[in-house]
């Protein structure tokens, strides 16, 4: 409750202000008291409230030294003070008297011009204090005051001196003005206690630790979760100098901080056995000091917040698609591949994936994210092809504005494509995630942990790299220890009918064309070596059917438009195979199969030495 409140010793002036407050401003109270009860009447009338009182000389100064609420006092004016000036010169029966106010600062105003109007010689005489008020007015009456006009206090010492006296009594102006000035105050306490609440409830809803120091280091605020911290109530807090709270180890560097007026980040303190991290900010005004804020927040609290901030990740696309389940192979040396994965795959073991492009190296790696511990969490990919080599490391690793992209991988799986293109430094800080789950983030000396799932593909053997010096052979060493060879389609003919299956189903839904290939057509995409693999065969396959006018794509249109499709260098190497018959094809899959074993594809088709040279030679395939 917000209360203001008006006292007086006067009951002249109580009756006065009775009226006034009463027609205007009836929840305003009006009491009479003497100086000597002022402090108590006004403590027992304010309690359980807040608010600003009315005063005016002696009983004002009183309250100032011994109760908490601010005091508006009595101001007389100019116009106020002369008719003062007036009565006492009405006192003394000759011209140009001496006449002495006694008060407190701020109780009245300039008397020079008054003192010119009235032909009088008028001083005013300050006391510091209710004590001071009896020697100032004996200092006039030294001056040679013939008059004195003050409060009670100076007028009845005068009086005992036989001094004539005017009480300055205020008029119902002078009270008017009083209260306008106090209920300026009165909006002005609304708001700040509007503000104080919304504050105080910001910094209670907060999840860290607040606590608001002054200048020298001493606690004025502290919120809800900072009482949780240290296990005690603000009332105990406040008050207390942080540093030498107990059950609280701090480094020298929060005392040299503070001591510097500077701020501080992310500094490790213990409060009874906890990890907490500290910031802390300067308050600088135009280079001074008003205090400090600070926050504390506990590292398992950390740890759920990024959590959840990598959980969105997850939920925003950070996530693997790729299933074991859903791979369809007869291929011998695909069902080994993805034996070996699926045993990888529960365990954090670093594993590299060799594959030429187009092999789904990509598929492969969220298959074993999904078989993993770490499923639920987010699966980041780090292309190193698209990377600047200058800021590679950053990316990766972070730097001022970006954490990296170890930092959101933390408890998930980072995917490294092209890992032969890692620089010597990220090289290091990757190996040393593997070793011990930490890296130094770039400029700084705390490393970070990281809790990583590393997986990497390449479409090169490193060990030639290696060999140049351009490699770490540690981190191919450990990279080596679980590596995965992920064949092309040349060496799985017997999958090519399935992959071109459903790469046409997927190019049939994708174009709306309900377009079929001639069986000779077929014979040829059969054939064909596919070297640019699964990402070739459906590249060719949509564009086939973009570019058909027909329903039926025959043979010399898929003959043309796989030399269109085949770049120049790759045509020297592969030649587009037109197949003419069953036998051709079945000779073909065969030599490929074997790997041009020529005992393994004599015993798979039951024929003799010469009849196998006799056919390659028919065909065209070089012995």
């Amino acid at each position: 409750m917000i209360k203001l409140l008006m006292v007086t010793p006067n009951a002249i002036v109580y009756d006065a202000a009775v009226r006034l407050t009463k027609a205007a401003l009836p929840d305003v109270e009006v009491i009479q008291t003497t100086s000597k009860d002022v402090v108590e009447a006004v403590t027992k009338s304010m309690e359980g409230c807040t608010g600003i009182v009315v005063a005016r000389g002696n009983q004002a100064q009183l309250l100032k030294r011994h109760v908490e609420f601010p005091v508006s006092e009595i101001i007389f004016s100019g116009q106020e003070m002369a008719g003062f000036v007036k009565r006492a010169c009405d006192l003394v029966h000759h011209p140009h008297p001496k006449i002495a106010f006694v008060g407190f600062h701020h109780m009245y105003s300039d008397v020079e011009n008054i003192g010119e109007l009235a032909q009088a010689d008028i001083h005013i005489h300050y006391a510091g204090n209710s004590e001071m008020v009896a020697p100032v007015t004996e200092n006039a009456i030294r001056n040679g005051a013939e008059v004195i006009i003050g409060s009670e206090n100076a007028c009845e010492y005068a009086a005992a001196k036989g001094i004539p006296t005017v009480f300055v009594d205020e008029s119902v102006d002078c009270l008017r003005d009083a209260l306008r000035r106090a209920l300026l105050a009165m909006d002005a306490i609304r708001v700040e206690q509007r503000r104080t609440v919304e504050f105080t409830s910001l910094l209670n809803y907060s999840f860290d630790a607040i606590l608001k120091l002054d200048a020298k280091g001493r606690i004025e605020i502290v919120n809800t979760v900072a009482e949780n911290v240290f296990h005690c109530p603000q009332e105990q807090l406040i008050g207390k100098k942080f540093t030498e709270l107990p059950d609280m180890k701090i480094s020298d560097m929060v005392t040299k901080t503070m001591t510097r007026q500077e701020n501080l980040y992310a500094s490790v303190v213990l409060i009874r056995n906890e990890r907490y991290l500290l910031n802390i900010a300067c308050i600088d005004v135009q280079g001074q000091n008003f205090g400090y804020i600070l926050t504390l927040y506990a590292f398992g609290t950390v740890d759920t917040m990024q959590e959840t901030i990598r959980q969105e990740h997850v939920q925003q696309g950070d996530q693997a698609k790729g299933q074991f389940s859903k791979y369809h192979t007869k291929s011998s040396k695909v069902r080994q591949t993805l034996e070996a994965a699926s045993r990888y795959a529960p365990f954090d073991l670093p594993i590299l994936i060799i594959g030429e492009p187009g092999t789904q190296r990509l598929r492969l790696a969220e298959s074993i994210h999904n078989e993993s511990l770490r499923r639920d969490k987010q699966f980041i990919r780090a292309d190193l092809s698209v990377m600047p080599v200058e800021s590679q490391t950053e990316l990766l690793f972070g730097r001022a504005t970006n954490n990296g992209l170890m930092y959101n991988a933390h408890k998930g799986t980072l995917y490294i494509q092209h890992i032969e293109l890692l620089t010597q430094e990220s090289q290091h800080q990757l190996l040393n995630v593997i070793l011990n789950e930490q890296y130094y983030p770039p400029k700084q000396s705390k490393p970070t942990w990281a809790s990583v799932r590393i997986i990497a593909s390449v479409d090169e053997d490193l060990e030639q790299r290696v060999q140049q010096g351009t490699f770490s052979p540690v981190l191919w060493a450990r990279l080596m220890d679980y590596c995965l060879r992920l064949p092309p389609i040349r060496e799985c003919p017997e999958d090519l009918p399935r992959l071109i299956d459903e790469a046409i189903t997927e190019a049939r839904i994708q174009t709306g064309k309900p377009a079929v290939f001639t069986p000779e057509a077929m014979k040829l995409l059969l054939g064909y070596s596919w070297p640019g693999n699964h990402r070739e065969l459906q590249i060719f396959l949509k564009k086939a059917f973009l570019l058909t006018l027909t329903n039926r794509m025959d043979v010399d249109f898929v003959s043309q438009l796989l030399q269109l499709n085949t770049p120049e260098k790759a045509m020297e190497k592969e030649q587009v195979l037109v197949v003419s018959s069953d036998e051709e094809r079945e000779l073909r899959m065969a030599l490929s199969q074997h790997h041009y074993d020529r005992e393994a594809v004599m015993a798979q088709l039951g024929i003799s030495r010469a009849t196998l040279y006799r056919r390659m030679k028919k065909y065209g395939i070089k012995q």
